[in-house]
C-alpha cells in the first residue's frame, strides 16, 4: 500500500512571513514608494489629526478669556483591516508529467515532493493574489459583493468631503495638469513628497503631447515625466482620465496610508486535503488589509471620466401578495453607485450586491401597492417602478 503524501500542510516563520509579505506589499502604490504600511494591525489603527484656526490678533495689553481665538480640532482616522481570503484546490496527480526530475516512486507526486517546489507553488498563487490586490489598493470598493473586500485608496479620496476638486473641459493632458496645479495649495508644492498620480495610458498620451509639441525627446526616446518639476507616477490599475496630486511617500508623512496583518500563526497558510478519502488538496492563505487617507484637503482630483448608468429592467415585475425578492442589474462605470428607496415607502426594501440590487417586498394584506428607488452615481440617476399585487383581492 502506497504511503500517504507528505504535504506541508502549515507554513510558519520565515517563509510565511516571505509570502504574505510579497502579497501584502507587492503592491505598486508600495513598490513606488507612494504608501505607508502598517504592518501587524489586528483590528483598528488609528491616525490621529489635529488642526488649529487662526490665532493672531492685535496685542492687549491683559488678556482676559475673551480674548482668546482659535479653536483646536482634534479628530482620527482610522484604519480597519478586511478579512480577504485566496483559496484555490487542486489535484497534485496533474502535475507528476510536468516535474519529472522531482517524480518520486508510488502514485502521487507530492508524496516525497521537496519542500522547495511545494514553495513554489504557493509564491505562483501569492504572484497572482498580488496582481489582483494591485487593483483593490487602489479602486477597491468594500461592501457586500463577491470581489468587494475594503476600500481603496482612489476610492477614499473620490468620497472624501474634504478633496480639492479640479474640473476642465480640455482633453490633452497638458490641460489637465495644469487644472490640477493651479488647485493644489502652495504649501503643498513645496512639499518633497508631493507629486501626480495617473494611469499608464494617461502618462503615455502625455509624453506623446510633449514629443509632439517639437519641445521634447524625439519619438525614439522617452521624455521626463515631470510637470512643473514634480514627479509623475503612471500606474497600471489607476483609471484613465483620473489625476489625483497629493503628497505621498514610505514614511509617516504620506497621506496615503494601508494597514494589513499578515496572519502569522499556523492556520494563515495551508495546504491540505479537501476530504481524507480524495487525492484533491486545497491551498489557502488568510490576510487583513484596508487603506485610507489622512487629509483630504492634501489631495487635488481632477476625474474626467464618462459615468455611465444603466438599469434592467427599469420596472421590476409585479410582487405576489407574499412578497419575495427580486433583482435588478445594474450597468456602472463606477463601481461607487449607490441605491435608495423613494419617498419613504417602508413595504419594501433595497440592498446592493455587487452588480445587483436585491429588491425585497413584505407580505401584502391590504391594497394593490406602487413604489419606486433609484440607483445613483456621480450625480446619474435611474429610476426603477416596483409594484406588489393586492393582498385583499
Amino acid at each position: 500500500m502506497a504511503n500517504n503524501p507528505q504535504i506541508q500542510t502549515n507554513y510558519g516563520g520565515e517563509f510565511l512571513n516571505r509570502l504574505l509579505t510579497l502579497v501584502t506589499t507587492g503592491n505598486e502604490l508600495f513598490e513606488r514608494g507612494l504608501l505607508h504600511m502598517e504592518q501587524n494591525v489586528g483590528d483598528r489603527f488609528s491616525l490621529p489629526r489635529m488642526r488649529l484656526s487662526k490665532i493672531l490678533q492685535k496685542r492687549v495689553e491683559q488678556p482676559t478669556s475673551e480674548n482668546s481665538k482659535g479653536q483646536f480640532t482634534i479628530d482620527e482616522r482610522v484604519l480597519r483591516p478586511q478579512d480577504v481570503m485566496a483559496y484555490t484546490e487542486f489535484n497534485p496527480r496533474l502535475f507528476e508529467k510536468f516535474w519529472k526530475p522531482f517524480q518520486p516512486t508510488g502514485e502521487l507526486v507530492f508524496r516525497e515532493l521537496p519542500s522547495d517546489v511545494q514553495e513554489q507553488m504557493l509564491l505562483e498563487v501569492a504572484k497572482v493574489a498580488r496582481n489582483e490586490l494591485g487593483f483593490h489598493f487602489i479602486q477597491g470598493v468594500q461592501g457586500d459583493g463577491e470581489e468587494q473586500f475594503f476600500n481603496g485608496i482612489l476610492t477614499r479620496i473620490v468620497n472624501d468631503a474634504d478633496t480639492i476638486k479640479a474640473t476642465t473641459s480640455e482633453k490633452t493632458m497638458l490641460a489637465r495638469l495644469r487644472a490640477v496645479w493651479q488647485k493644489v495649495p502652495a504649501v503643498m508644492r513645496n512639499d518633497p513628497n508631493f507629486c501626480f498620480l495617473m494611469s499608464a495610458n494617461d502618462i503615455d498620451k502625455y509624453d506623446d503631447e510633449i514629443t509632439d509639441s517639437s519641445k521634447g525627446a524625439d519619438p525614439t526616446s522617452a521624455n521626463a515625466v515631470r510637470f512643473k518639476g514634480k514627479r509623475i507616477e503612471g500606474l497600471a490599475d489607476w483609471p484613465d482620465d483620473v489625476i489625483v496630486a497629493t503628497v505621498a511617500s514610505l514614511d509617516i508623512d504620506s497621506n496615503l496610508w494601508a494597514a494589513c496583518n499578515l496572519v502569522d500563526d499556523t492556520t494563515a497558510i495551508k495546504v491540505e486535503r479537501v476530504t481524507n478519502a480524495g487525492e484533491r488538496y486545497f491551498f489557502k492563505m488568510l490576510m487583513k488589509i484596508d487603506t485610507n487617507i489622512v487629509w483630504g484637503q492634501l489631495a487635488v482630483l481632477l476625474d474626467a471620466r464618462q459615468t455611465t448608468l444603466s438599469v434592467s429592467p427599469t420596472t421590476v415585475p409585479e410582487f405576489a401578495k407574499s412578497g419575495g425578492e427580486k433583482t435588478v442589474t445594474v450597468t456602472s462605470s463606477s463601481e461607487n453607485w449607490t441605491a435608495a428607496v423613494d419617498g419613504g415607502t417602508d413595504w419594501f426594501s433595497v440592498a446592493k450586491s455587487g452588480d445587483k440590487v436585491k429588491v425585497t417586498a413584505q407580505a401584502n394584506a391590504e391594497g394593490a401597492r406602487s413604489g419606486s428607488f433609484t440607483v445613483s452615481v456621480n450625480g446619474k440617476t435611474q429610476k426603477v417602478a416596483v409594484s406588489q399585487a393586492a393582498g385583499n383581492a
